[in-house]
């Protein structure tokens, strides 16, 4: 196996194991139900490019299957919601894929 290949399978069984949520992903006519890793904080870059914690939600997930499932990549355009344990988000900035089939997604109220 590859390194690639051992990566993913990890990445995949911690997205299916005891620390991973369900979400909701609507956009358009379009719902998808997978899990991810939730946190209700995130790490940004500030304008003085200084690594800061922000009380910002993220959650990580296999993001092929919301592409595949869409029929393109999930993109900001979209508008779509993103429901994590019964509250309502909205993307915060574009998915940050890592070029393996994951992404983390930065969140921010729907409102």
């Amino acid at each position: 196996m590859s390194f690639l290949t051992d990566v993913d399978q990890e990445l995949k069984d911690i997205l299916a194991g005891e620390w991973s949520e369900p979400a909701t992903i609507v956009a358009g006519s379009t719902t998808i139900n997978t899990t991810g890793i939730f946190d209700k904080t995130s790490l940004d870059v500030n304008s003085q490019g200084e690594a800061v914690v922000t009380n910002q939600p993220q959650i990580g997930l296999h993001i092929d299957y919301v592409d595949g499932v869409l029929g393109h990549e999930l993109t900001e355009a979209d508008n779509a919601l993103i429901t994590i344990r019964s509250v309502q988000y909205k993307l915060r900035k574009p998915p940050e894929r890592d070029g393996t089939g994951f992404a983390v997604l930065k969140l921010k109220s729907k409102t």
